[in-house]
């Protein structure tokens, strides 16, 4: 049963937040009876609201909720003490007012702050301004306690059709839009003809970078064959001085 009750909140948490932009910290409008009730069913609505919403939580109230708890008298003390531990918005009201219509007035116009409003003054009762809180007012989410548990009520019928209207005007386009699509249209259909480039063959190569290849000698196929031979070398035999001229002696002999 807990975890269905956590499931349901997470769910329609979750639908404010993605219809109506609401944010953390959640923000909490409590009144005189809903911390009545606090203390006669021993609801510890501090941990109880943190845990069930899921985040943090601004605890808020009115001058206008404080007084008219205050003059229910002796019966509601407790009540108001507890009252009196949560911040107080600024309600504009110099002369304090019936703690649901200041709400009313609070979360008017789109429920610009975001707030959840807390109270035992449910949507069945007989007070008519409460009453448009829900049925009249899109995206104001509705907490109240049942037993020892905090109940947050299910978006009403007002709210879901804003929220469907909100999600049809997300995916309309905008007449700037709509001007940009047409003039994407029309280039599609009429595509402007581009010349195409004629393409470059390959380059020749530059005559001055390429030099000719040198012929060495004995590469030409003419050459003779004697050519590729080895040639012999003739050793010299070193004699000696004194052999020198005993040859040069007899030689000079012979001639004469």
């Amino acid at each position: 049963m807990k975890i269905k009750r956590y499931k349901h909140a997470k769910k329609v948490v979750n639908f404010y937040f993605r219809n109506f932009d609401f944010r953390l910290p959640h923000q909490v409008l409590i009144d005189g009876t809903f911390t009545c009730a606090a203390l006669k069913n021993q609801t510890e609505i501090r941990d109880q609201l943190k845990k069930y919403l899921g985040g943090d939580v601004k605890f808020l109230t009115s001058n206008c909720a404080l007084v008219e708890t205050q003059s229910l008298g002796q019966k509601l003390a407790g009540a108001y003490v507890l009252l009196k531990t949560f911040a107080v918005v600024e309600c504009r009201h110099k002369k304090p007012i019936l703690a649901s219509e200041c709400f009313r007035q609070l979360v008017k116009q789109g429920n610009p702050h975001h707030y959840f409003v807390a109270t035992q003054v449910k949507w069945t009762s007989k007070d008519p301004d409460l009453g448009r809180i829900i049925h009249r007012n899109p995206g104001v989410p509705l907490l109240y306690i049942t037993g020892k548990s905090i109940v947050l009520e299910k978006p009403s019928v007002v709210s879901m059709r804003a929220a469907n209207q909100i999600t049809a005007n997300r995916t309309l386009l905008t007449p700037h839009e709509q001007e940009t699509l047409k003039h994407l249209k029309r280039a599609s259909e009429n595509p402007v003809q581009h010349p195409r480039k004629k393409k470059k063959g390959p380059k020749e190569p530059n005559p001055l970078s390429v030099k000719k290849k040198l012929k060495r000698p004995g590469d030409d196929g003419n050459a003779p064959k004697e050519a590729g031979r080895k040639r012999k070398r003739r050793k010299r035999v070193k004699v000696a001085q004194h052999v020198k001229e005993e040859l040069m002696k007899k030689q000079t002999e012979g001639i004469s």
